[in-house]
């Protein structure tokens, strides 16, 4: 997931991630300095089934949030398995 955040800065920003099996990236900061008005985003993705929950990263880089899904790695098929 690909967030936008042109004129944010790392500490305007936070990614969480709920039990309830979502993902949310959220940030805010002022209009201008010394402002009272604030701009504030949320975005919000359900995390798949395969997602590997304890393995969610996200990085802050040239204006742009990502947060990384990792799928769940399948367990490796026992010596002398030869499938079907």
């Amino acid at each position: 997931m690909d967030v936008p955040t042109a004129r944010f800065k790392k500490e305007q920003l936070r990614t969480d991630v709920y039990s309830n099996g979502c993902v949310r990236a959220r940030g805010e900061r002022p209009v201008a300095v010394g402002s009272s008005k604030w701009i504030r985003f949320q975005k919000e993705l359900k995390l798949p089934d395969n997602c590997d929950i304890e393995g969610i990263t996200s990085k802050f880089a040239k204006e742009t949030l990502t947060v990384t899904l990792p799928k769940k790695r399948r367990p490796s098929p026992p010596d002398g398995w030869a499938g079907s």
